[in-house]
């Protein structure tokens, strides 16, 4: 055999693929414990066989593992949020720290009653689409009573007033309006004090005044003068798109502070989950309310008024698939629940005359023994 200087050994392709100094780094990784959220990624380079065992274990990069895990968490547990709205932060069992008595967290039943309340809005037409945040610590009120009976008598009841001025009395082409529909979640942040976060339904057309309103509200409202209101923009949040989608939003956001402790049972799922995977935000402090309510909602939301309609909510029949929870159109199930049904008196399905007329009496007789 002659020497040819142009030949080369069969494994050298190969080993023009290997970065024996990577090899040695992912083969150390693999070995000794690679933490992909908490660890550096390595400058792999080469696709030696520990290189590509890494790569096919934790991805090329952080980001590309992320992606990943959150699609396989999604596709395994696809009824609730197994992710939390935040960049890059994967859903494990949330750190709440000292869960003391001081935190006045939304209990299981509001939830479900305020979810319940916003259904039954929207089965009447309305969507609650504006966001309104009003901080009643930067307009120097301190004492969570005082500004929960503002809420009420100052704020909410004079908003009614510009809604049936503006809006009741001024639909635009003549068509029908629909009641006033709001709820509210108090919060005591430790940045910005005393705060309502309040959820309500006004039309698109109305967003604009509404906004104005509500700015020279505060101002009026606020004990330092002149107010201090920053950054009004963010005050009122309602972009004109997508309406149902930024209620349900807005909705999840009021309740970021839903007791950690409350748990479900999710169809098909023998264990039980924390309530608050069914909101797309992580938990926050709410801190320690001190006045009456922790959440509210307008008479014509409440539960006695739902009963009467014969409306029930998915939640309040134990449903809990976030898929189901939260439709981008309002279901035509929802209205049709709020149509009374026929009454029929027992009396009237009895043919005879005088069959029924005995029926009548005896029920009359009967009444006035009781």
């Amino acid at each position: 055999m002659t020497d040819n200087s142009d030949e080369t050994p069969e494994n050298d392709n190969f080993d023009d693929g290997i970065d024996w100094k990577s090899e040695e780094e992912a083969r150390d990784c693999l070995e000794n414990g690679f933490n992909p959220f908490v660890d550096e990624y390595p400058p792999l380079i080469g696709n030696g066989e520990y290189v590509s065992r890494f790569r096919a274990t934790y991805g090329a990069n952080k980001k590309e593992f992320i992606r990943c895990q959150r699609l396989i968490d999604e596709e395994r547990y696809p009824e609730i949020y197994s992710w939390k709205k935040g960049e890059g932060t994967r859903y494990l069992v949330p750190d709440y720290g000292d869960i003391s008595e001081n935190r006045t967290h939304i209990s299981k039943e509001e939830f479900i009653n305020l979810y319940s309340a916003v259904c039954f809005a929207n089965s009447h037409g309305a969507v609650l689409t504006a966001h309104t945040t009003i901080p009643w610590g930067s307009l120097g009120y301190t004492d969570h009573a005082e500004a929960a009976d503002l809420l009420q008598r100052k704020f909410i009841n004079s908003l009614q007033s510009w809604y049936n001025d503006h809006i009741k009395e001024g639909r635009i082409g003549g068509e029908p309006y629909q009641n006033l529909y709001w709820i509210y979640s108090n919060e005591c942040g430790e940045k910005h004090g005393f705060h309502t976060h309040f959820l309500v339904g006004i039309p698109n057309e109305k967003v604009a005044e509404y906004k104005i309103w509500a700015i020279k509200k505060f101002i009026k409202l606020s004990k330092i003068k002149p107010a201090i209101i920053n950054n009004p923009s963010k005050a009122i949040v309602a972009p004109p798109s997508d309406p149902m989608r930024r209620q349900w939003e807005r909705f999840q956001y009021l309740c970021k502070g839903l007791d950690p402790s409350a748990t479900m049972q999710i169809k098909g799922h023998l264990e039980l989950f924390p309530l608050s995977d069914i909101i797309q935000y992580f938990y926050e402090n709410p801190g320690h309310i001190k006045c009456k309510n922790r959440v509210g909602l307008s008479g014509n939301l409440w539960p006695k008024v739902r009963e009467k309609a014969y409306f029930s909510s998915l939640m309040e029949k134990g449903g809990f698939d976030k898929r189901e929870l939260y439709p981008l159109e309002i279901p035509e199930s929802w209205r049709n629940q709020n149509k009374y049904p026929e009454i029929i008196h027992f009396e009237d399905t009895i043919s005879d005359p005088k069959e029924r007329a005995l029926f009548c009496l005896l029920m009359t007789h009967q009444m006035q023994l009781n």
